[in-house]
């Protein structure tokens, strides 16, 4: 397995190559032949594709033929083309088959409920019309509980699927640097002094080489374009920005520019403590359809802006501390909610899985969306021990609080059959490609959340 001729083995963490292993022993128990064999049809497979006509470069990596698209190649290799057939040596049952048959279940499911129901009021009243309005009133309902029947019955049927990552405990390498952000909606120097404070234990928490944290302010409606107390949220905001670096000003930065072709006494030159942490604030436009002066798009606007100044440098911000040249390229950023927090270790985690080579998002050009691989990873979201017991609600719906440090891998029905996720705006995202699959493609003043829609056009995957 070290032996993998696109490296990333061995760059893995210990979670991801167990389960590479196990997946090895998994096909050794099912179809009777050794783990070392099929080990070494994986790195045979990985070896020759260099001489097809067209591949790509995760087809280089042995976890292709293990845990993606190539395990159909890898059983082919191992069982034979004639043996596919044969039950618990089959392949993959392809991705629309697996959609059609959940689809139509459900449907089936559905309608055979809503039918017995509609017949059952029909033998009490014996009036048609009103066993078909019982019908059709009774249909969604019934959809919903069929539905998570349907996906409770399929979460213990099929396996969790863990996501493979690189292992960046070391430290977050320059090619993969990171913003982490909070893009949220300000209305007082309280609640900046409150998320600024979120920010300080965001990196306590996360400290490593090329992750830079930043808050994203965003102005309220208003009927002029600037507010009085507009002032007192910059004031605030540059001010615990400025005390943050200055209390974490002891790790050194270097320009790009100190790189090559210099002298040491040059490059000492641009040596100078760096600023790890950031704020922003949005200006206001006129919006015709709202009548006011609002940030530009709400929250996804915000981002956008963001991912715009990130990319192409033009600044749409009213105060932006990001000096120019300050920050080496950044390939992801992740993006929390107020209420989000980012525990310990957390961020180096994603960033590992987002660079992973079987996760690095591919772009159709024609339909341009992400088909392959994933633009955006979404962690579990858990509930803390405190919130947890706040309310007879929280009791009841927030499930177990705290860190259950004995779980692995946690089932997702949607990734775990259909390879893709549900995106609800917390997770990392692949800078680069995010504008260019979203850039311009939502018209303006048409969508208000816009989650969805993201992780539908980049493929989001939930990351246990």
């Amino acid at each position: 397995m070290k032996k993998d001729p696109a490296g990333v083995y061995e760059k893995m963490d210990y979670k991801s190559k167990e389960y590479y292993r196990n997946k090895i022993k998994e096909l050794s128990e099912e179809t009777k032949i050794s783990e070392v064999y099929i080990a070494n049809k994986c790195l045979d497979l990985a070896l020759n594709v260099s001489f097809h006509e067209t591949f790509n470069a995760k087809q280089t990596h042995i976890g292709y033929y293990l845990i993606s698209d190539g395990i159909d190649e890898l059983r082919k290799e191992i069982v034979g083309a004639a043996d596919l057939s044969r039950p618990g040596t089959c392949g993959q049952v392809p991705m629309q088959h697996r959609v059609g048959k959940y689809i139509l279940y459900n449907f089936i499911l559905t309608a055979i409920l809503s039918t017995l129901f509609g017949a059952y009021i029909y033998r009490e009243c014996m009036n048609a019309a009103v066993s078909i309005i019982t019908f059709i009133l009774i249909f969604i309902p019934v959809s919903e509980i069929c539905i998570q029947l349907i996906n409770y019955i399929l979460s213990k049927k099929v396996k969790p699927k863990l996501i493979p990552k690189l292992d960046f405990s070391g430290g977050i390498p320059e090619e993969a640097a990171a913003f982490v952000i909070i893009p949220t909606l300000i209305k007082s120097k309280e609640k900046v002094k409150e998320l600024i404070k979120k920010l300080e234990v965001y990196y306590l928490a996360n400290k490593s080489d090329n992750i830079y944290f930043a808050l994203l302010g965003d102005c309220s409606e208003c009927k002029n374009e600037e507010e009085d107390f507009d002032e007192e949220i910059i004031e605030t905001g540059l001010q615990e920005i400025e005390k943050l670096n200055t209390k974490y000003d002891t790790e050194t930065w270097k320009s790009p520019l100190a790189k090559g072709g210099m002298s040491q006494s040059d490059r000492g030159d641009l040596t100078r403590p760096i600023s790890r942490f950031h704020f922003l604030y949005r200006k206001r436009k006129w919006n015709p359809s709202q009548k006011c002066y609002m940030g530009w798009e709400r929250k996804r606007g915000l981002i956008c802006d963001f991912n715009i100044f990130l990319t192409d440098r033009k600044d749409n911000f009213r105060v932006n501390t990001i000096a120019e040249g300050e920050i080496p390229d950044i390939q992801y950023v992740i993006t929390l909610d107020s209420d989000t927090n980012l525990v310990l270790g957390s961020a180096a985690e994603l960033i590992g899985a987002a660079a992973h080579i079987l996760n690095k998002p591919v772009t159709d050009a024609s339909k341009n969306t992400v088909i392959e691989g994933y633009g955006i990873i979404q962690p579990r979201v858990g509930i803390d021990l405190v919130s947890s017991r706040k309310s007879l609600f929280t009791k009841i719906y927030g499930g177990l609080g705290g860190t259950n440090l004995y779980e692995n891998a946690v089932s997702d029905v949607y990734q775990d059959n259909f390879d893709e996720g549900i995106f609800t705006g917390k997770g990392i995202y692949n800078l680069k490609v995010f504008n260019e699959v979203l850039n311009n493609r939502i018209p303006e003043n048409t969508v208000l959340s816009h989650d969805l829609l993201e992780g539908n056009y980049l493929r989001c995957r939930p990351c246990n």
